[in-house]
């Protein structure tokens, strides 16, 4: 945390060079957030430089009571959903019709690009779910977040968000089981 002490000190003495190196740290967390959130790539970019302005103005209140990360993280949290919320007319996207076999080996490059088409199709798929869900699923596993972490970015509290990785699990499941025919436990 002294390395956020520190570069949290160097952007408030006004270094545009810390504040650089703050995007630079946590562009690609607030970028996957708001990804798997607002869905018109054009409103992406807009709403992550006006999240990092956000940052920016209101570093003087980040009182060290968590990580930096997850302070920016819960910045980008709530303007991701009040972005999405406006977009609530989301199309739905077509699922691929041929996808690989899930337990494909990388031996080749053509094995590496059915592992990428798989990833999108369970990208698309968590975007089907609840914004709840896809929150959940996405600073969980994806950000890696602790559950007390989460707590803090989201304000829904531990049980809840266990509930909800529990059943966008059970709905993941449910949806690949469909779609391939297979029979999952």
């Amino acid at each position: 945390m002294s390395e956020d002490r520190l570069l949290v000190s160097r952007v408030l003495k006004g270094e545009a060079r810390a504040f650089r190196e703050l995007v630079e740290l946590h562009q690609r967390l607030v970028s996957s957030m708001v990804g798997r959130l607002v869905r018109n790539t054009a409103e992406q970019e807009d709403l992550c430089q006006e999240i990092f302005m956000k940052v920016y103005d209101n570093l003087h209140r980040f009182n060290f009571r968590s990580r930096l990360s997850t302070w920016i993280a819960r910045i980008a949290y709530l303007q991701a959903i009040n972005t999405a919320k406006r977009q609530q007319n989301r199309r739905e996207l077509p699922l691929p019709e041929d996808l690989p076999e899930l337990s494909a080996p990388e031996d080749n490059p053509e094995q590496a690009l059915d592992k990428k088409e798989l990833a999108t199709y369970l990208g698309l798929l968590i975007g089907e779910l609840p914004f709840s869900y896809q929150t959940a699923i996405n600073l969980y596993y994806l950000q890696e977040f602790s559950l007390a972490e989460i707590t803090t970015i989201t304000g829904v509290p531990e049980g809840t968000l266990k509930s909800h990785l529990s059943r966008a699990r059970g709905l993941l499941k449910e949806k690949i089981r469909k779609h391939f025919k297979i029979e999952m436990r």
